[in-house]
């Protein structure tokens, strides 16, 4: 089976590079480029390897766009599998949704005047590799409580994660100015 699964991963790499292709989006916050990868593979007894495994384990990172089903995303996968000679047992065990933001006009607003007064320009979008990612937001977004991510980048960010002490000065001012701002705005009627 270890063998065999050269095969599936193969298949797999092909269908993850046209997957990403074909569910690419662009929205309001950002383009969003779902990601596939093989995270892990279990296969074997590394003490005993004269023996030959029955089972190799595949696990994959699918990450999804709002909306989609993951059941149409695991039976895609069955497909590619079955299209190279596999049949495999295929079980979804972590699912977390995708959401875009909205009625976030009112915060994202906030947001473009307190960067404006802090860096004396609007700010930049997101880079695919943020917006793209689950977010911590998402629990808000799934239950209508406007929220974006805002927040200084990394200058390295693929190595190593650290701010400059200039950046966290400016976060800090624009985060102020963010909250200054939103605790002074009159507030919105709410309907039952």
């Amino acid at each position: 089976m270890i063998v065999a699964s050269a095969a599936a991963i193969a298949a797999l790499e092909d269908w993850a590079a046209a997957y990403q292709q074909r569910n690419t989006r662009q929205t309001g916050g950002g383009t969003i480029v779902p990601k596939v990868q093989i995270g892990a593979i279990r296969s074997g007894d590394p003490s005993r390897p004269i023996l030959a495994p029955q089972l190799c384990e595949l696990f994959l990172d699918v990450r999804a766009l709002p909306g989609q089903d993951p059941l149409a995303t695991r039976d895609e996968i069955r497909a590619v599998l079955n299209q190279v000679g596999l049949t495999a047992d295929i079980d979804l065990y972590h699912f977390r949704p995708a959401y875009e933001a909205k009625k976030i006009d009112r915060l994202a607003e906030t947001v473009r005047r307190a960067h404006r007064a802090t860096f004396g320009e609007e700010p930049k979008m997101s880079n695919p590799e943020t917006s793209s990612m689950w977010r911590d937001t998402n629990v808000f977004a799934e239950v209508g409580i406007p929220a974006m991510s805002y927040g200084p980048r990394t200058a390295a960010h693929s190595f190593k994660r650290a701010l400059t002490i200039d950046s966290l000065y400016q976060a800090a001012c624009a985060y102020t100015r963010i909250a200054l701002d939103l605790c002074n705005q009159d507030k919105e009627p709410v309907h039952a």
